[in-house]
């Protein structure tokens, strides 16, 4: 089953996302390797178009046994590990509709 992962940053966090981001995204591509990463990326603070615009979060939807092997999962990624994330949510998500535009 696919679970989403929605996590925002706590405050402050601006350099340690920069400083562990490598880590973080090397856990996420080991992730799409193993063919069970449908999305992820960063939550932004707004539009991107806008030359300050920042990242304040991440949404991550990968397909995992259950509940516990998501939560495991994210627990050890470094943003979690390093506080970068200040809150995080895991819940069970259903694909209703797929678009041929993705």
């Amino acid at each position: 089953m696919y679970y989403s992962i929605y996590a925002l940053d706590a405050p402050n966090k601006e350099e340690d996302r920069v400083k562990f981001r490598p880590d973080h995204i090397k856990r996420i591509n080991e992730l799409n390797e193993s063919k069970n990463l449908l999305l992820a990326g960063p939550i932004l603070d707004k539009d991107h178009c806008e030359k300050d615009s920042k990242s304040i979060g991440s949404i991550i939807i990968a397909k995992f046994d259950d509940i516990k092997s998501a939560k495991n999962w994210i627990n050890k990624d470094p943003f979690v590990l390093n506080e970068v994330y200040g809150s995080v949510i895991v819940k069970p998500y259903l694909i209703s509709v797929k678009s041929h535009n993705f």
